[in-house]
């Protein structure tokens, strides 16, 4: 199960910065794709940590016994 994270946007600097051959969140930081990738990095390490945490201590322990349970 893969979670969505979010997308990227069709966005015209894109294709710009290629022309350019510099990195559109370089080039271009504030365009649409490069929000859209700095919030799916966003989602992710948050996600990440969320992950992290639950698998932590008393209550990691006891999520892990309920899966094994089910």
């Amino acid at each position: 199960n893969i979670p969505l994270l979010g997308y990227v946007a069709d966005d015209d600097t894109v294709s710009r910065s290629v022309k350019r051959q510099v990195p559109f969140s370089v080039a271009y930081p504030d365009c649409l794709a490069a929000r859209n990738i700095d919030q799916i990095a966003n989602r992710f390490l948050q996600d990440s940590q969320e992950q992290m945490e639950s698998s932590l201590g008393v209550k990691g322990f006891l999520k892990k016994m309920l899966r094994l349970l089910k």
